[in-house]
């Protein structure tokens, strides 16, 4: 059997368990560890998975443990996860997945690599301290004992135990093997399904030609360094800076929101509402460029979205997603190198770079092949007696 151990969240756990299901039905359980700040998360796990939901620690290892032929997979990390793993019996195979803001505190120690100057000078020393907290939780308090190089710790411990790991960029997992000595080598990046039309022109009408600037409300966007720079450039009529701050830091939404009106006039639309996703999705899809600020991985849901649909994508250059996808041969541009009012106005991609994003995006986020091989691969690293069952 295989264990998926999380706390409650959505729609991450979900999407991530459907390709397990998908390929290897009825050998899944999951097991939702809960407290009084998570235990009201939204998580819509089917009644016949959900083998455990509640607070206890040890029976939830007592459940793994007592399974000859259990492997397990972990997603997001904090306490509660690193000590039931801890306490696993050591035959016992752990895959551990991170979606990027859990191990952002062992990646990056301060604000200093992640706010930008103009962000920083918005935001009074309580309210960094705070969304600080906010970003590169739930390790807050944990990373600052494994920054003391206790190499006993269990913080340190966990990551010499797990047998694989997924990152969202492979850059992020080079970034942590720097960080933690004897981390494991093997790397399994997984994915989820997402319904896409695979046509190779199918592309947005951009007509409007407006600009999206980040995907919420927090600073790690660091909204104010680009609405500065682009205040200074020559708008065209009828354009639209849509600025999506529905969720996130609102305490910090309204300071972008005064700052844009202030800098841009009409030409800043803040979106405060939620949206469902046909309506977002129609609205990003009025835009030609998408502008991502942020130097963490962060928002990659949305530059998928852009690449797939024949968008044009700006990312910080230190940002992973931007490594990556450089190296992976996708057409982006810098923030830093870029981003020029006759660039973002002016230059289009043409129709073969729209195909050469969108087909690239097809086969590295979305190809059911890939996430099935990859799906496959982390069973049988969990799973040794997978053949015996199936036979």
């Amino acid at each position: 059997m295989i264990y998926h151990l999380s706390f409650p969240h959505h729609p991450f756990l979900e999407q991530f368990l459907e390709p397990f299901e998908n390929q290897f039905p009825g050998k899944n359980k999951v097991l939702l560890i809960t407290n009084s700040n998570n235990e009201d998360n939204k998580c819509f796990i089917p009644d016949h998975l959900l083998k455990y939901k509640g607070s206890s620690k040890d029976e939830i290892i007592e459940i793994i443990n007592h399974d000859k032929n259990a492997g397990v997979c972990i997603y997001w990390l904090n306490d509660d996860l690193i000590d039931i793993a801890n306490k696993l019996n050591k035959e016992i195979k752990i895959y551990f997945r991170s979606y990027g803001s859990d191990i952002n505190r062992i990646i990056y120690k301060n604000s200093k690599k992640i706010y930008k100057p103009e962000t920083k000078k918005i935001l009074q020393p309580n309210l960094i301290k705070r969304v600080l907290k906010q970003v590169l939780s739930p390790l807050y308090q944990p990373i600052k004992r494994l920054h003391k190089n206790n190499g006993n710790s269990k913080y340190f411990y966990f990551f010499q135990r797990i047998d694989a790991i997924g990152t969202v960029t492979r850059n992020e997992f080079e970034l942590l093997q720097y960080k933690i000595p004897n981390l494991t080598n093997n790397y399994i990046l997984t994915a989820g399904y997402k319904k896409t039309d695979k046509t190779t022109n199918l592309f947005p009408n951009r007509i409007n030609k407006n600009i999206q600037l980040g995907h919420s409300s927090f600073p790690i966007n660091n909204h104010v360094d680009i609405l500065k720079k682009i205040s200074k450039f020559n708008m065209v009529e009828d354009l639209k800076i849509i600025v999506p701050l529905s969720y996130g830091d609102l305490s910090y939404g309204e300071k972008i929101i005064k700052a844009g009106r202030e800098l841009l006039g009409k030409y800043f639309y803040p979106i405060t509402e939620y949206l469902d996703m046909e309506e977002y999705t129609q609205l990003i899809d009025s835009c030609e460029s998408l502008i991502m600020n942020n130097c963490i991985q962060q928002g990659g849901a949305n530059i998928n979205h852009y690449l797939l649909n024949g968008g044009k994508v700006y990312i910080d250059e230190n940002n992973p997603i931007y490594i990556d996808k450089k190296q992976e041969g996708f057409i982006i541009f810098s923030v830093q190198n870029d981003l020029t009012e006759d660039h973002l106005f002016n230059f289009h991609l043409s129709l073969e770079e729209k195909r050469v994003n969108r087909s690239l995006t097809l086969k590295k986020v979305y190809d059911q092949t890939i996430i099935d091989s990859r799906t496959n691969q982390i069973y049988e690293l969990l799973h040794s007696s997978i053949k015996e069952i199936f036979n």
